[in-house]
């Protein structure tokens, strides 16, 4: 996938960098933002397959018609009252 070749480079040039005397910093400072990368990609997975999954489609038509009678019976019952 194109985000994780993405991140592989982004990584890749920072411990390169951190490596080649670029990025002068702790070993400690410099694992924080390559942790968040790594939180960043697993949210995104997540969220991928949350995608891929399909809703099942009776509970997503029972759904549509209790929210048209809730929205028909909201009219009435304000209308009345």
């Amino acid at each position: 996938d194109r985000c994780e070749i993405l991140l592989q480079w982004i990584q890749r040039l920072v411990v390169e960098s951190a490596a080649g005397g670029v990025l002068d910093v702790q070993p400690t400072i410099l694992a924080q933002p390559l942790q968040h990368f790594s939180a960043g990609m697993v949210s995104f997975t997540q969220a991928r397959t949350i995608k891929d999954i399909q809703f099942p489609f009776p509970y997503e038509q029972l759904i549509t018609a209790l929210m048209l009678g809730f929205s028909g019976s909201t009219v009435i019952v304000v209308s009345v009252v």
